[in-house]
């Protein structure tokens, strides 16, 4: 009984660290995310030939209404967390700067991922190997 009760500790203070990490991560994608929409939506506003303008004038002319800002900033972050996927969208380039920056983010995010995975693998392998902010004694 004592055995059970010290697995359940263990266990639950490993599964608390787990969703910590999990939940840090997901904060972070999100968070990276929000940041590449932001500089997406500034660049094709800046641009009377940018992707908004195309948007809004697919909206209007589906709902003879202008869209909203929300509508546009998931616009956006759609775009955004797709660049990240391999998922895809109906808003694309219309500019070079556009098309630059697409570039950009896809070549970023590959970097990004790839890195991560590879931290995430190296720490499955060494799950006990001391962090580099560890002090070590002779």
């Amino acid at each position: 009984s004592k055995m059970f009760s010290g697995l359940r500790i263990l266990t639950e203070s490993e599964l608390s660290v787990v969703s910590a990490k999990i939940t840090a991560w997901i904060v972070g994608v999100l968070l990276l995310n929000h940041m590449v929409a932001c500089l997406w939506f500034f660049l094709g506003d800046s641009n009377k030939r940018g992707w908004v303008t195309e948007e809004k004038d697919k909206y209007v002319l589906k709902y003879d209404t202008q869209p909203s800002n929300f509508y546009l900033y998931t616009t956006s972050l759609h775009w955004a967390v797709t660049q990240f996927t391999p998922a895809s969208m109906e808003v694309v380039p219309q500019n070079s700067f556009e098309r630059a920056f697409t570039i950009m983010v896809i070549i970023m995010a590959l970097v990004a991922f790839s890195s991560l995975l590879r931290f995430q693998l190296v720490l499955e392998k060494h799950p006990h190997a001391p962090s580099r902010t560890t002090a070590r004694t002779p």
